[in-house]
């Protein structure tokens, strides 16, 4: 095999994957060569590969949820945080103008110009990738590549709390038990609230938030809004937040939270859902949305999991439901594609 090539897999067509041999990346100035071991397949990994999200690049390598090593820095580098070849690290995926109004505000993850790895540019479904030395942050060189994976779903649930305060003492509804909902209820427990409650109905998510100690609301099998009632005395959740982008699930964002309750969503729908205004109104609910997260949020929750409680890092790990190799991506994408019964699918990348 030539070692100027690697592997990596790029979506054609909807439910068409193909093995192709590239180039493996010459790192600039300023940048590293890593290494891929893992990489999570997130919901919209699925959704562009069943054809469903219209801004993604045409033929691009898909995956964005990644730990790796360093192969390789590039001579004359800036490199204030002291990286080396052969540092464990995880990085942030977003790749930003630097000189728009929302870059210049601060705002890198809203830029005019946007382009996020496996969507506008080339992700992680590679053996290989190049990254800014200032996008990756070092892990603790006996950290769990595998674990660290999951940065950075987690980074979008502490984005979404940290926006939608959690309060101490605040009853928190988290609709949609797949791993983005699992770690919203997660950081929104960490975060100090009272009571959370996942509202799912597929049973095999069911029981993996039950695991994880959340009361669950089940739509099939009883009268939502009831439930709400009974679990907030009548009263409604302090803070909801929505991780389906299901229509169902914003109609009960809407009515699911209390007099002036906070609302947030992280759900990504393409299509029109019923936001009731005056459900909102007569709530005086503040509903906001978020887009990826920050790259301080990613950093701070990278410092986090070294931090983590082993209970909290056990309720984690629960949530890699299932693994698969690199020679079987095809199959893994597949079973996301087909199955409602994981929480998050982890690849092996590195051998």
């Amino acid at each position: 095999m030539d070692r100027n090539l690697m592997r990596a897999y790029v979506v054609k067509a909807p439910f068409e994957l193909e093995e192709r041999q590239v180039p493996v990346p010459e790192p600039k100035e300023g940048e590293a060569l890593i290494r891929i071991a893992y990489t999570g397949i997130c919901g919209s990994d699925t959704h562009a590969y069943m054809g469903h999200v219209p801004t993604i690049k045409k033929d691009v390598i898909l995956g964005h949820e990644y730990s790796g090593v360093i192969e390789e820095i590039a001579e004359g580098s800036e490199n204030p945080a002291g990286l080396r070849k052969g540092d464990k690290v995880v990085g942030w995926i977003v790749i930003a103008c630097g000189k728009c109004d929302a870059c210049l505000g601060g705002h890198t993850n809203l830029c005019r110009h946007l382009k996020c790895y496996g969507s506008q540019t080339d992700g992680t479904f590679r053996e290989f990738i190049t990254a800014p030395l200032s996008m990756l942050y070092k892990i603790p060189d006996d950290a769990d590549l595998r674990f660290y994976a999951l940065t950075e779903p987690m980074a979008v649930a502490v984005y979404a709390v940290r926006e939608c305060p959690v309060q101490l003492g605040d009853t928190v509804l988290v609709i949609g038990g797949g791993a983005i909902g699992a770690c919203t209820a997660l950081s929104a427990r960490m975060a100090g609230a009272s009571k959370v409650v996942v509202a799912e109905i597929a049973p095999a998510k069911i029981e993996t938030i039950r695991k994880l100690g959340f009361e669950v609301i089940n739509s099939k099998e009883e009268n939502a809004l009831e439930r709400v009632r009974e679990l907030t005395d009548g009263k409604g959740f302090h803070c909801v937040f929505e991780a389906t982008g299901h229509p169902s699930g914003y109609e009960l964002l809407t009515k699911a939270g209390c007099y002036r309750a906070k609302g947030m969503n992280i759900g990504q729908n393409w299509g029109p859902s019923p936001l009731i205004t005056r459900d909102i109104m007569e709530r005086e609910m503040r509903i906001k949305a978020i887009r990826i997260h920050q790259q301080s949020v990613f950093g701070l929750t990278a410092a986090m999991f070294a931090t983590l409680r082993e209970e909290v890092k056990a309720d984690m790990y629960s949530l890699i439901t299932n693994d698969y190799d690199f020679d079987h991506l095809k199959e893994a994408f597949d079973f996301a594609a087909n199955d409602k019964t994981y929480c998050k699918i982890m690849v092996k990348v590195g051998k």
